[in-house]
């Protein structure tokens, strides 16, 4: 109940008394949901290799696109070595890159785990892909557990249904769906179910560089 309630503003219990001028018109209250979850979109790790995009880019960027239930959002590491790859990039779906810049160049786990929360967080992705390879399996682990999220490794048909964020996974003997019951859900596509690349060399995007530290 609204302080001073007077029972007239529709979103108090019967025979209650209102008088807030900060109250929902009646009937308002109903339409929302402040527990729900407002996560959308799918942010995509790309993996590259001596300054060429690995080779399950084009399709785990397809695969983003075809899922999403928003935007499609990436990150690159490197340096300027990987500013040619953009127009790529951004020919198989991505909305916006975020470039991930450090003077130090190599592999570091934890520090390119948190960078990449950084940029879930900002984004408020439902969606994280990272590669089937072994630096996306890494980094999807340390995200999934910086996140607190479920994840699912060497997945297959990912979809977003109904707002249900669904998978499956091969257990050897059966099957088994999958279901994310909270957002974000950490996902590594198994390359064997990738879709075929879907290229759009006319598809323009947006580039924010994103510099991070390295704390290990």
């Amino acid at each position: 109940m609204s302080e001073g309630c007077s029972g007239s503003c529709g979103t108090c219990p019967s025979g209650s008394t209102c008088d807030s001028t900060d109250r929902l018109p009646p009937g308002m209250l109903e339409h929302y949901n402040v527990s729900a979850d407002t996560r959308k979109g799918v942010l995509v790790f790309i993996q590259t290799e001596e300054g060429s995009l690995d080779d399950s880019a084009a399709g785990i960027l397809t695969l983003a696109r075809n899922i999403s239930d928003d935007r499609v959002f990436a990150t690159v590491f490197g340096g300027i070595e990987v500013k040619e790859l953009f127009g790529e990039i951004f020919s198989f779906g991505v909305d916006t890159l975020y470039h991930m810049r450090n003077r130090d160049r190599g592999y570091r786990p934890r520090s390119w785990a948190r960078a990449f929360m950084d940029v879930a967080e900002r984004v408020n992705a439902a969606v994280l892909l990272f590669p089937d390879t072994c630096i996306g399996e890494e980094l999807a682990a340390l995200c999934a557990a910086e996140a607190d999220a479920g994840i699912c490794v060497r997945c297959t048909d990912p979809k977003m249904d109904n707002g249900m964020i669904i998978a499956r996974k091969d257990l050897g003997t059966r099957i088994a769906e999958v279901r994310f019951m909270y957002r974000p859900a950490v996902m590594v596509p198994s390359a064997e179910g990738l879709p075929a690349p879907v290229s759009d060399p006319d598809r323009k995007g947006t580039v924010i560089n994103r510099p991070f530290n390295m704390e290990e």
